[in-house]
């Protein structure tokens, strides 16, 4: 397994300044993400990472033995790095078979035969696809190649396993499929792995930790739960979660040892020790409030917001409501309260499970008060 330390690196493209100062360390056997918008940086820093791209400045070590140094001019390839790659294309040769294709690299290093086949035999076990080895590329759909390509990083058991969206060539099903393999592939061989998307799904449900990128910086960098209940700030808030969060627009102000939140919600207040911010002083605000943390009811004393579409899709139903001129999607369980469009009705939640933001900077000021137990944990409501 491999620990990864990354110190103030730069890269530039020309003019380009793609990678700003980034910092990070990865601990021995985690699945890192590296999640965030096309040219954030995530996929410049995985080849930076691999030896691929040649960093301006900054240093790399993996277990504590230097493998760049830009001011040194320090660049070990990525054949000395004792890692391997997966990338979006699965690169196989069409006229090699599926053993042939996961061998290539032992073949090169001239391991022996009967080693090669105990190895192979081994990769293409944990990838469930053993009856395919005699087929060909051009015999086998999208899912059973991108397995291969698989195979074919894991045969030689790098302890550094590096994925470059190996997932997005594939539909939905097969994609939901080959996250479960990749997790348990993880599970099974406890190698260290870097995995670079912006599918905020796979992110989620992959990951033990996830670094996301804006603008070649690490915004933030936090495990699932965190990540999703507590975004730093907006811009991470507006990215993490499908569907997104609500943003409601307010008004922080103290009230002798409380804080009240004045919005289009109503009012509420806060105890201090909620804050982030002990310097927070009265200032506009936004609220941040997931999907799935409101509550609607078409009988509540006070009736507050009027339904315009309701989308009903088998496991969930998404409401959407206006509330004054404030637009709002609420998400439910199954069939949820029934609501049509233009029904009247009442929306519940709890404060002190919701986000507040400063809206000057976007900062996040208020965490959620929701326990660290899972991504898509389900506020009470009631």
């Amino acid at each position: 397994m491999h620990h990864i330390q990354l110190k103030h690196i730069d890269k530039f493209y020309g003019k380009n300044h793609v990678l700003r100062d980034l910092s990070l360390e990865i601990e021995s056997g985690e699945f890192m993400t590296f999640l965030g918008p096309s040219g954030c940086g995530k996929t410049t820093t995985l080849r930076v990472i691999a030896g691929l791209e040649r960093p301006q400045n900054g240093r790399i070590l993996i277990d504590g033995r230097e493998v760049t140094n830009a001011e040194e001019h320090l660049f070990l390839p990525a054949s000395a790095r004792g890692l391997n790659l997966v990338f979006q294309s699965y690169a196989l040769w069409p006229h090699m078979t599926v053993f042939e294709n996961v061998a290539f690299g032992l073949t090169l290093q001239k391991t022996p035969r009967s080693e090669i086949e105990k190895k192979v035999s081994t990769a293409l076990e944990r990838m469930r696809i053993c009856e395919y080895r005699d087929r060909y590329p051009a015999e086998l759909s999208g899912g059973q190649q991108q397995r291969v390509a698989i195979a074919r990083a894991i045969v030689s058991e790098p302890r550094l396993l590096l994925l470059d969206e190996p997932l997005s060539n594939l539909d939905a099903k097969l994609r939901l499929e080959m996250r479960s393999e990749l997790k348990r592939l993880h599970r099974e061989m406890g190698t260290t792995m870097i995995y670079v998307t912006h599918d905020q799904v796979e992110a989620l449900t992959l990951s033990t930790r996830i670094a996301v990128f804006f603008d070649g910086r690490i915004e933030q960098l936090a495990t699932p739960s965190q990540l999703y209940q507590n975004p730093s700030t907006l811009r991470v808030a507006d990215f993490i979660g499908n569907p997104k969060l609500n943003f409601i627009n307010g008004t922080l102000r103290r009230m002798g040892e409380q804080w009240a939140v004045s919005s289009p919600l109503g009012d509420f207040t806060l105890s201090a020790d909620c804050l982030t911010d002990s310097t927070t002083t009265e200032c506009p605000c936004v609220l941040g409030i997931r999907p799935e943390q409101f509550s609607l009811r078409r009988d509540g004393a006070v009736r507050h917001a009027r339904v315009t579409s309701s989308m009903p899709a088998g496991s969930e139903t998404l409401t959407e409501v206006l509330l004054g001129d404030t637009p709002l999607l609420i998400k439910e369980m199954g069939n949820g309260s029934g609501c049509r469009p233009g029904d009247e009705v009442s929306l519940t939640f709890a404060p002190e499970e919701i986000n507040l933001f400063r809206a000057a900077d976007g900062a996040l000021i208020k965490r959620s008060a929701l326990p660290d137990t899972g991504i898509h944990a389900k506020a009470n409501n009631e």
